[in-house]
C-alpha cells in the first residue's frame, strides 16, 4: 500500500499561528522592496533521464548482438562472456534508481503543464515521495480501482508508473534472458590436430580402410573424433539435423546428409584455410522396381570384373554392364547353415569402385552427376533348431517392400523349392554365371518349413572431392572451397592408392547380410540348441541405416584413420585454435522480449527528457519543502474549518478536492510572480521572476 499523506496536528497549528488580518503572502509588502528570481533549469537530471535508459539499452543490445545473439552447438565466442553477465546485474540495480532519479526532475516539470497537471491539491499530493515508481503507490491504486473509491491518481501519475513498471519487469526478465555457459574462447595459437594431409592421403597399408572400417561398421558407430564437427555450407540450417546438434557430430543417423566438409580435428574449434574431404550422400529405401537404374541393365551383355573373398571365401562376383557400371552378387553363405536366415543381394554402382580413386575422374560437385550405388535383398527364413523354434514369435512384417523384382527362388505347385530359372536367364556365359548363388535350394533340406520375403531395397546418391576450404569456427561452416590436384602417390614406396568415398562402403557391405543387425545396434539372435535364431527379418529401415553407416565409417576412414581422439596429432601453424571458457547463451526467455522493454523504457525517457526535462521550472523536484510552502500559502482557506483529519487519511480529507493541483504562477497580473497552487490557465512564464 502507498503510504498515506497525514496534515499532522503540528502542522494546523503552525497554520493557525499567523494572526487574522496578517498580510497576504502573495501580497508585495511596501516596506520591504520586492524581490524575485528567474526559473531555473535542471540540465545533470534531465541529461541522466535521457542518455542513462540509453545507455543500458546499447549496453543491452550489444551484448546481445555480440555475445550471445546466436544458439549454436560449438558455443564459440570471440570474448570471454563473464564480465557482461555479472555487471549486468549490477546495472540493473542502478538502472532502476537512475530511472527514478530522472523521472521525479521530469515530474516537477509536467507538473507546471496544464495537460498534465492534477485537478485538485488532493491528487497532486498523491505526487509526494513518487509513489508511482514503486509497487506501494501501485497497490494502492489498484486498491482504489477494485474498491470503487475515488481514483486518487491522474493521468500524470500513470505515465510515470507505467515508465517505472517496465524496467522494474526489463531487468529481471533481461536477466533470464542470458546465462552462462561452458564453451570455447577464440584463440590465436596453433592447434594440435589429427586428419589426413594432401601430402600423405596415400601413405597407408593396402585395404586399409576397408580392413578397419568393417570392423567400425559392426560397433553401430560413425563419431568425428576431438570435438567433432562436421563442417556445413553457410546456407545449410544445421538445427534441422539432428545428428549436427550435438557435440562430436555422428554421420550416421540420418538419410538425408546433407554437404558436408571432413577437415582437420582438435580437441577445441579451429578455424582458417584447411584442407579435407568435401562429401555429400542421400540415402533412401526403394519401392518400386522401376526406380533401379543399374540393377535393371541385368543382360547377356554383362561382362566378367571381378570376384573377391570375404572372410577367406569367394562371396562374391562383380560383372561389368556396357555403361560402364557395376552388379554385384551375393549370397550370405554359400550354404544354408545353422542361422534361420538366410540372403541373396545385389548390388548395383554406377562406376566400377575397385578401381576408383581421387585421379581427377571423380564427377564434380558442379556436375551435378552423383554415383549411384543400388542394393536389393532377398530374404528366406528356414526352421531354427531340429527340434522346431516355437519357442519364437516371428515377425514377418516387412514395410515397404520393392514391387516388380520377383525372386531368384520360387515354390512350385508340388510345394517344392527351386531356383527361378527366368530370374537368371540372363546368365548363361560361364564367366557370368550367378545361379551358383542359389543352388543350395537343390539340397532336400532346404525345402522345409521355409517362407520367402518379398525383396527391398535401398539407393544412394553419393558425390565427393578433395580440396581445400576455409572454416569458420564460430558457425561451423565452410565456405571458398577449391578443389586440389591429386594427391601426391609413390609406387616406390610401401603405400596404396587410396578409394573413392564410397568404394570402402561398398566392400564393407559385400558378402554381409546377418552383421547388418550388428552394424545398426537391432536385437541380438535367441540362441534355441545349436542355433542362432532371429525373430525378424532385415527391416527396410535398418538396411537403410546400415548403408548410412558404412558410408559414414567409410568418410571417417579416408580423413581419420578411424581415430577417436587427438592422440598422436601434428600441430598445424595454418590454423587458429581456441580455449575453454565461460560463454553466454540465450536463456529461457528469449532476449527479443528483454530488448523490446528496455527499448520502450528509454524511448519514453527520451522523449519526456527532450520535451519537458529541458525547460525552466520553480524546483529540481516536488520536494518536502515545495508541498510546505503550498499548504502556508492557502493557510487561510483551511483555518478553523476541521478540514484535515490527523486520524483518517489525507483521502478523507474532502476539502484537498477543492484546491487546484497545478503548479503555476499566482500573481500573473504582476511584474514578479508567486509559484503556488493555480487554476489551469495560470501557467508560469519561463522569462519572469518568480518569489
Amino acid at each position: 500500500m502507498a503510504p498515506k499523506e497525514n496534515v499532522d496536528e503540528s502542522a494546523i497549528q503552525l497554520f493557525s499561528t499567523v494572526p487574522d488580518g496578517s498580510p497576504d503572502p502573495s501580497c508585495k509588502d511596501l516596506n520591504d522592496p520586492a524581490r524575485g528570481y528567474p526559473l531555473r533549469r535542471f540540465w545533470f537530471r534531465t541529461f541522466v533521464l535521457i542518455l542513462g535508459p540509453v545507455i543500458i539499452f546499447i549496453y543491452f543490445l550489444m551484448a546481445w548482438l555480440f555475445f550471445f545473439k546466436d544458439t549454436d552447438t560449438v558455443k564459440y565466442r570471440s570474448r570471454d562472456g563473464t564480465w557482461v553477465y555479472y555487471s549486468w546485474f549490477v546495472v540493473g540495480v542502478f538502472g532502476l534508481n537512475i530511472s527514478r532519479y530522472g523521472l521525479v526532475g521530469v515530474e516537477a516539470a509536467m507538473l507546471q503543464v496544464p495537460f498534465w497537471a492534477p485537478k485538485s491539491a488532493m491528487r497532486l499530493l498523491m505526487h509526494s515521495g513518487s509513489t508511482w515508481a514503486g509497487p506501494g503507490g501501485w497497490m494502492k491504486c489498484i486498491q482504489r480501482a477494485v474498491s470503487m473509491e475515488k481514483n486518487l491518481a491522474g493521468r500524470l501519475w500513470y505515465l510515470l508508473a507505467v515508465l517505472s513498471l517496465v524496467p522494474l519487469v526489463a531487468f529481471p526478465i533481461s536477466g533470464l534472458s542470458m546465462e552462462l555457459a561452458d564453451g570455447y574462447i577464440e584463440s590465436s595459437a596453433p592447434p594440435m590436430v589429427v586428419g589426413r594431409e594432401w601430402s600423405n592421403f596415400h601413405r597407408r597399408e593396402p585395404y586399409q580402410t576397408q580392413k578397419r572400417g568393417g570392423t567400425v561398421w559392426k560397433t553401430a558407430s560413425a563419431v568425428i573424433p576431438g570435438i567433432g564437427i562436421a563442417y556445413t555450407p553457410p546456407q545449410v540450417d544445421r538445427e534441422k539435423f539432428e545428428f549436427l546438434t550435438t557435440l562430436p557430430n555422428s554421420l550416421s543417423s540420418n538419410p538425408g546428409i546433407p554437404e558436408l566438409f571432413l577437415g582437420p580435428q582438435a580437441a577445441t574449434p579451429i578455424g582458417g584455410k584447411a584442407w579435407g574431404l568435401r562429401l555429400q550422400y542421400n540415402c533412401s529405401m526403394v519401392q518400386s522396381a522401376s526406380e533401379f537404374t543399374i540393377l535393371s541393365q541385368k543382360s547377356p551383355a554383362l561382362k566378367s570384373n571381378a570376384s573377391g573373398m570375404v572372410d577367406g571365401a569367394i562371396r562374391y562376383k562383380t560383372l561389368a554392364t556396357p555403361s560402364g557400371a557395376t552388379i554385384t552378387f551375393f549370397n550370405s553363405s554359400q550354404s544354408i547353415g545353422g542361422d534361420n536366415l538366410w540372403a541373396y543381394t545385389e548390388m548395383g554402382v554406377s562406376h566400377d569402385f575397385v578401381s576408383s580413386t581421387y585421379d581427377g575422374s571423380e564427377p564434380s560437385f558442379e556436375s551435378g552427376k552423383p554415383e549411384i550405388l543400388e542394393y536389393a535383398l532377398w530374404q528366406v527364413r528356414r526352421p531354427c533348431s531340429y527340434d522346431g523354434d516355437d519357442r519364437i514369435t516371428f515377425n514377418y512384417t516387412l514395410n515397404p517392400t520393392v514391387t516388380g523384382m520377383g525372386s531368384p527362388i520360387i515354390r512350385t505347385p508340388s510345394g517344392k523349392f527351386e531356383r527361378n530359372a527366368s530370374f537368371f536367364d540372363w546368365s548363361n556365359d560361364t564367366y557370368t554365371n550367378v545361379k551358383d548363388f542359389v543352388s543350395f535350394v537343390a539340397y532336400d533340406h532346404f525345402n522345409e518349413n521355409i517362407t520367402l520375403a518379398p525383396p527391398i531395397g535401398v539407393q544412394c546418391r553419393r558425390i565427393s572431392d578433395l580440396g581445400t576450404a576455409k572454416l569458420d569456427s564460430r558457425t561451423s561452416t565452410f565456405s571458398e572451397f577449391e578443389k586440389s590436384p591429386s594427391p601426391v602417390w609413390s609406387a616406390a614406396e610401401y603405400e596404396a592408392k587410396q578409394p573413392r568415398f564410397g568404394a570402402t562402403a561398398i566392400s564393407i557391405l559385400l558378402g554381409r547380410y546377418t552383421e547388418i543387425f550388428e552394424s545398426t545396434n537391432s536385437p541380438l539372435p535367441y540362441i534355441l540348441s545349436n542355433s542362432a535364431c532371429y525373430d525378424r527379418f532385415v527391416q527396410p529401415q535398418v538396411l537403410l541405416q546400415s548403408v548410412l553407416q558404412a558410408h559414414a565409417v567409410d568418410g571417417l576412414q579416408l580423413m581419420y584413420d578411424g581415430a577417436t581422439g587427438v592422440n598422436g596429432g601434428y600441430l598445424n601453424t595454418n590454423l587458429t585454435s581456441s580455449r575453454r571458457g565461460k560463454v553466454l547463451e540465450p536463456g529461457v526467455v528469449p532476449p527479443v522480449v528483454s530488448t523490446i522493454l528496455l527499448g520502450i523504457w528509454a524511448i519514453g525517457c527520451i522523449v519526456l527528457g527532450v520535451m519537458y526535462g529541458f525547460g525552466r521550472r520553480w524546483s529540481d523536484t516536488l520536494d518536502g519543502y515545495s508541498l510546505f510552502r503550498f499548504g502556508v500559502d492557502f493557510g487561510e482557506e483551511l483555518r478553523d474549518k476541521n478540514v484535515l483529519s490527523s486520524t483518517q487519511g489525507l483521502e478523507k480529507s474532502n476539502q484537498l478536492w477543492s484546491l487546484p493541483g497545478m503548479i503555476g504562477d499566482s500573481r500573473m497580473q504582476f511584474d514578479i510572480g508567486h509559484i503556488s497552487l493555480v487554476g489551469k490557465k495560470q501557467v508560469v512564464n519561463p522569462n519572469k521572476l518568480y518569489t
